[in-house]
């Protein structure tokens, strides 16, 4: 299963992006993340639901103070990731 998330608030120039990739390898998902212009940032994750929940949770409770708002869809198709990478 495939998150695609939007993360809003002071999400940029706080290593955000670093600290995404760094929780999705330690939670075997695969993707990317990356700055929007406007300030968001964006990431696909890939990974089981379980997963998937045990990165945002982290992700979200790293960044509590800068995250304003997150939305957050799936898509139900086969991955093409090979790991976790930063995108610009």
């Amino acid at each position: 299963m495939i998150a695609h998330i939007i993360y809003t608030g002071q999400v940029q120039g706080v290593g955000f992006r670093y600290t995404a990739q760094n929780i999705a390898r330690q939670h075997g998902i695969k993707g990317w993340v990356k700055n929007l212009p406007g300030g968001p940032v964006e990431v696909y994750a890939d990974g089981t639901q379980r997963k998937l929940d045990e990165f945002c949770a982290e992700l979200e409770d790293f960044f509590r103070d800068n995250i304003s708002d997150k939305q957050i869809s799936y898509i139900d198709e086969k991955s093409q990731f090979g790991d976790f990478r930063i995108g610009y």
